[in-house]
């Protein structure tokens, strides 16, 4: 008579495959998610470098050209900045809030109080601060669009003649204004979730494009960088190559 029974795994059998099966599943979530993060992100920047540039237009038709907003004649003025123990240049004219209402046109978005924080720049740079892009007890006022983007409330303004050369298409420079496509969520990091742009008359050129002179792509979007503003020159790639391999190797144009 045959014997039809078979044999059934052991408990310790059992236990080895369950956890090779979690040790495949951990590593291949760990790789899944921030990819995932990463296309989320650059989803939310491409629509926010589409609304910011449909904005800027509409506001040129209404307004005239940028070169004509400017209301006061100063440039600078002297701030305290405890995190670099003194006072420190910051180019903002004294009617920039205004401006960058201006600059907002069209788009929906609410003021907002939220934790002032130091965005920390990518790569391996460090200023010896380890509170650097963490939340504080001070308040800073931003505005957060309906999309959750963090929008700055005033403009840099670096020269309102807007004739500075920076390179490549970024000519004919006033200043630069960045966004944070969180809004004010983490990681806080240039180059990550905080993207740079020059303003200039004929709209926002991503920062690290081709032929930019000035923080270029290979020198400012280093994952392995220690230079301060590392990061900077990550938005044309993001923009451009839709992805944010910067983040695991080194990229050029």
């Amino acid at each position: 008579m045959k014997n039809n029974a078979f044999k059934a795994f052991t408990l310790a059998e059992v236990l080895i495959t369950l956890s090779i099966l979690g040790i495949i599943a951990a590593i291949t979530i760990g790789s899944i998610i921030p990819r995932y993060q990463e296309r989320v992100r650059i989803v939310r920047l491409k629509k926010a470098y589409a609304i910011l540039t449909n904005s800027y237009e509409m506001a040129q038709s209404a307004y005239g050209p940028i070169t004509s907003w400017w209301q006061s004649s100063d440039v600078s003025v002297a701030k305290y900045d405890k995190n670099k123990g003194g006072n420190v240049a910051i180019h903002y004219a004294s009617d920039a809030e205004e401006i960058a209402k201006m600059l907002y046109y069209g788009i929906s978005y609410e003021e907002k109080e939220i934790p002032s924080y130091r965005s920390k720049y990518m790569g391996k740079f460090s200023d010896n601060n380890p509170e650097i892009g963490k939340p504080t007890a001070e308040k800073t006022a931003v505005y957060i669009t309906k999309d959750g983007i963090k929008l700055p409330k005033t403009l840099w303004i670096g020269n309102k003649a807007c004739n500075t050369n920076k390179g490549g298409k970024a000519t004919n420079v006033c200043g630069d204004i960045h966004i944070d496509v969180n809004g004010a969520k983490g990681p806080n990091i240039i180059g990550v979730d905080i993207f740079n742009f020059y303003v200039t008359p004929d709209g926002f050129v991503p920062i690290g494009g081709r032929g930019q002179t000035e923080r270029p792509l290979t020198t400012y979007c280093d994952y392995n960088g220690t230079i301060q503003y590392n990061g900077y020159g990550c938005t044309a790639w993001a923009l451009e190559k839709g992805n944010q391999d910067y983040l695991r190797k080194k990229v050029n144009w």
